[in-house]
């Protein structure tokens, strides 16, 4: 049975003999545990209810399939977690995909130790960002600072933006596509999402003078960032003791 700092590792691979080989290397490392599967699981949601550290996934077998799915790990979900891709075209579905700095490749040939060191560098890259303590409550903290009221649904979203920021490595591709993503959790709009932050902003401005950035009101984006940066860099302080 896995503890709880095994490190998980997700395969969705077609080849059974690549298979084997991992499940061979894989005993080799105490804290690491490899889950197999012979496709992609039908919905990314499975991922995050799977408690993975990094995925590692055949590009070669259903390219559309592959896309959409990294895709909407990288984008449309929000997900942290990092994802290897075994490619015969260097570069080639990377650059095509937009992806971000989660998502990386190896060109064949490759072997199942190569495969595996790579997973457990990206994996551990994981497990010590999702083990920085008081990211959230530092967040809350912030925004409160800023004079927005806990009651108003501008705090919940800004709050829900910060933290999917944090989960992407800093990296979003767009306001809108942030907005999108806090409706879908929040189940309203993104309309109302961002009219939320909007009138948040716009009240604590009236009401509390430290609500600047250089000296004058914020966006919901220079807000969200703002809030982002201080709330990582107060939670890495808390980690450094």
């Amino acid at each position: 049975m896995p503890h709880e700092n095994t490190m998980k590792i997700l395969a969705c691979l077609h080849d059974l003999n690549l298979v084997v080989e991992l499940m061979d290397a894989v005993r080799s490392y105490p804290d690491a545990s490899l889950c197999a599967l012979s496709s992609l699981p039908s919905n990314v949601k499975a991922v995050d209810i799977m408690n993975v550290d990094v995925c590692l996934l055949d590009y070669e077998e259903d390219r559309e399939q592959v896309f959409s799915f990294v895709y909407s790990l990288n984008h449309l979900h929000g997900c942290d977690i990092p994802i290897l891709i075994l490619s015969k075209e260097e570069g080639a579905f990377i650059r095509a995909a937009g992806m971000t700095s989660k998502t990386s490749y190896i060109c064949a040939p490759y072997t199942a130790e190569r495969i595996l060191n790579e997973l457990l560098v990206k994996g551990m890259k994981h497990q010590r960002r999702t083990v920085i303590i008081g990211y959230s409550s530092k967040v809350s903290q912030i925004i409160q600072e800023l004079g927005i009221p806990l009651h108003y649904n501008g705090f919940r979203f800004i709050k829900s933006a910060a933290i999917m920021i944090y989960q992407c490595d800093g990296q979003i591709l767009s306001m809108v596509q942030l907005y999108k993503e806090i409706a879908r959790i929040h189940k309203t709009t993104s309309s109302r999402v961002e009219k939320a932050m909007r009138d948040a902003i716009e009240y604590a401005y009236r009401t509390h003078e430290s609500l600047t950035i250089e000296g004058r009101k914020p966006t919901n984006s220079q807000l969200v960032h703002y809030v982002y940066e201080h709330a990582l860099n107060e939670a890495e302080k808390v980690k450094r003791g």
